[in-house]
């Protein structure tokens, strides 16, 4: 018997698709008149010459242009060295991967069709950055989303391996540890910690054990960083340009001030009863984008399970139609970048909300009247 289809949803998800399609292309036509093909891999491969030669693969420090991860992601570039069309085909195979890995774990149907959803999120803009500029950041998002898969069949040990790739590539999913907390888990927290150990000392082995502090120096400088700059993202970066340094290092305490409080909050949700763990993790995933001072358009690649996993949400299809026309929107106005912030705000307030909701209502406790 055939199934019964909503064309009304069919055609919403058709026009979406179409327009961003076409905003998506225009971002990557916008980027192809910024940057070179591969700027950030000429980083990468920089930075490795430099720490085969026991020099400070961090120096000069300078946002935007200089290398700032750990040192193990130069230990996986060695693989890719002088390849650049090897380094983009790994980008391409991890972003179909995470995709992948997020339909899998998403229960109900995504969308009245699957395909649709795929091809709208191969035209995803900040995925075409990642794969115009040689980024690293779909890599790092297949071993989070690896990760939550290895955790959601219940295999901690793996969960938490995955997760210290993740850390080592890139350091902000360390926040991630705070989901294992969430449900009460031991071994993929040790695990994840001897992970990380174990990667730093294969690169300490294979370039130097200065370069272990480097990098420390390096994070301690990038966290003090709200570079107002139109490409940056972050909501202390929008007010520094709309307003004044003062009002966005004030804007920056009160951002983090706030991010605390909802990781505490999503902590108190799950500890008080069985909180939806798809809610939990798409929740401190925003917060892994929304914490940083330095949010690049690429790092909005780590909003896919988010995307899947809330979807169809008003407050997505907004942030869709945000990210996808970013780009457009900062070549009308250089400033705009920030709305993507208030817009990711947003989702996070109603999705700790609805979690605080729901552990109140597990625990038995009851809203006041209004």
């Amino acid at each position: 018997m055939a199934r019964n289809v909503n064309i009304k949803q069919i055609a919403i998800v058709f026009i979406l698709v179409v327009l961003f399609l076409g905003l998506s292309y225009a971002c990557f036509v916008y980027l192809k008149y910024s940057v070179y093909f591969g700027q950030d891999f000429h980083i990468y491969q920089a930075a490795y010459a430099k720490a085969s030669n026991g020099l400070d693969p961090y120096l000069p420090y300078n946002i935007g242009s200089s290398f700032l991860y750990h040192p193990f992601s130069l230990t996986l570039f060695s693989l890719f060295s002088g390849k650049l069309l090897a380094w983009t085909f790994a980008s391409l195979a991890c972003w179909l991967g995470s995709i992948g890995i997020c339909f899998a774990m998403r229960p109900e149907p995504f969308f009245p069709s699957k395909p649709i959803v795929l091809l709208m999120l191969l035209f995803f803009g900040p995925f075409l950055e990642v794969l115009y500029v040689g980024q690293i950041n779909a890599i790092v998002l297949f071993f989070i989303c690896l990760s939550y898969f290895f955790f959601a069949r219940n295999k901690m040990v793996s969960s938490g391996v995955a997760l210290s790739f993740a850390i080592v590539l890139k350091t902000s999913p360390a926040l991630l540890i705070v989901y294992f907390l969430a449900k009460k888990q031991i071994k993929p927290i040790i695990s994840t910690v001897v992970g990380v150990i174990s990667l730093s000392l294969i690169s300490a082995i294979q370039f130097s054990p200065s370069i272990l502090l480097d990098f420390v120096h390096t994070l301690i400088s990038v966290s003090k960083e709200i570079q107002p700059d139109r490409n940056n993202l972050s909501l202390a970066s929008f007010v520094y340009q709309v307003s004044t340094q003062q009002m966005a290092d004030v804007v920056s305490v009160l951002l983090k001030i706030f991010l605390v409080g909802f990781v505490i909050i999503i902590l108190y949700a799950a500890y008080r009863g069985k909180a939806d763990q798809q809610s939990i993790f798409s929740s401190l995933m925003i917060i892994l984008v929304l914490f940083s001072p330095l949010i690049w358009y690429h790092h909005l690649l780590f909003l896919l399970p988010v995307i899947v996993f809330l979807s169809p949400n008003t407050l997505v299809l907004v942030l869709l139609f945000s990210i996808q026309s970013e780009r457009l929107l900062q070549i009308i106005n250089p400033s705009s970048g920030g709305l993507i912030g208030f817009v990711l705000m947003g989702l996070l307030a109603w999705q700790t909300i609805k979690l605080f909701k729901f552990s109140l209502h597990r625990s038995g406790a009851t809203f006041p009247s209004s």
